[in-house]
């Protein structure tokens, strides 16, 4: 059986293009093909980090030491590797996304030494406006969502928004060479060097013209996805589409000068690191 090891994950903010790069990697030759969200392993891994911190007042009784219960916990989501491995046995490395995985990069770079970090990055402005469509469509749907509840609060989203980078940046150095942060603009106006780039670091030959057309194997998923109203509003014409930098500034369409001068003084850190502004 294949090692847990050989495994890609996407993360980034949602609304930053973290759809458009899991396409782009699970078209390569040997890589898994496009899936659903690993929610599910999120969850798992937010189990441990949930109650690692009540180990004292709830879990001594039960585990050795703290060291056994995080032993148990990896052996859970290990397991859960290997049933997608043996779903998928003709990949050779999986290729797993889901912003909400992002918090937890910095644990699974210690869970998986050999593993590999794909963190997308779009400026502020056009994700946080990009979360208020999908929140429209929620509140149209009538669907509950985090973001439905926020509505168009800017600031709030903001705060969303830097949260699914705080922890990979503070953590950082211990990555090593198994981080790339991928701008989603630089991918639209640049692929070819963007790919290659991304092509030497993953390993895997990409190739920007299975974007051009939905493989015959991705199909079902897409279908999928339109049989639900809260997948549905995350939907954009640009994911199965070829690459467009027709999405770069439309937050000046979208946002009140308000709204986007709220967003640079929330998001002045990240905006400024990332070459944003």
């Amino acid at each position: 059986m294949k090692t847990v090891e050989e495994v890609i994950f996407v993360g980034g903010s949602m609304r930053s293009g973290t759809t458009l790069v899991q396409r782009l990697l699970s078209a390569a030759p040997g890589a898994s093909p496009m899936s659903a969200e690993c929610q599910y392993m999120t969850a798992l891994v937010g189990l441990y980090e949930t109650w690692r911190s009540r180990y004292d007042q709830f879990l001594g009784d039960f585990f050795p030491d703290a060291d056994s219960f995080e032993a148990f916990s990896k052996n859970l989501v290990d397991q859960f590797v290997d049933v997608i491995r043996s779903r998928l046995p003709a990949a050779s490395t999986l290729v797993l996304k889901n912003p909400e995985l992002t918090y937890d990069f910095p644990l699974l770079s210690r869970w998986y030494t050999q593993a590999k970090f794909v963190v997308m990055m779009r400026d502020p402005r056009d994700t946080i406006a990009s979360m208020m469509a999908v929140a429209r469509g929620h509140r149209v749907a009538k669907t509950p969502s985090m973001l439905a509840n926020m509505a168009d609060n800017v600031e709030r989203l903001a705060d969303v928004y830097k949260s699914y980078y705080t922890a990979v940046i503070a953590a950082y150095p211990q990555f090593g060479s198994r981080l790339a942060f991928v701008r989603y603009e630089d991918l639209v106006a640049a692929p070819d060097r963007v790919l290659a780039e991304l092509g030497r670091f993953t390993g895997l030959t990409l190739n920007i013209e299975t974007l051009r057309s939905v493989p015959d194997n991705e199909r079902e998923f897409w279908d999928r996805r339109q049989e639900s109203k809260y997948s549905k509003a995350f939907d954009s014409p640009l994911w199965t589409a070829a690459l467009s930098p027709s999405a770069i500034g439309r937050y000046a369409e979208r946002l009140s000068p308000a709204q986007i001068r709220k967003i640079e003084s929330s998001c002045a850190d990240v905006g400024r690191q990332f070459g944003y502004w």
